[in-house]
């Protein structure tokens, strides 16, 4: 199979299809940018992300205990399945 090449929507350089990721959503079945530009991406929100008060979550509800949220949910009508992650430093 030919080595085709496809431009960069983010760099706007023309590169080989193996410098794309693949998927199903693009009609020729790569990304429509490349890996390093979608590696860059990820940094910065993962960089954005860090920058945001409790790690990127709602501050007011850093307030609450998980025990408290759980009882104020409760209060307000809500019910279902409510998926708690924790970061503890040792």
């Amino acid at each position: 199979m030919e080595n085709q090449a496809k431009t960069c929507k983010e760099c706007g350089r023309l590169l080989t299809l193996d410098h794309f990721r693949l998927t199903s959503l693009s009609a020729d079945g790569h990304a429509n940018i490349c890996k390093d530009c979608a590696k860059q991406k990820r940094q910065q929100k993962k960089d954005e992300f860090a920058l945001m008060p409790s790690g990127g979550g709602n501050p007011e509800l850093a307030k609450f205990t998980p025990r408290e949220l759980i009882e104020e949910l409760r209060s307000r009508g809500y019910s279902g399945k409510l998926t708690i992650t924790r970061e503890i430093q040792v």
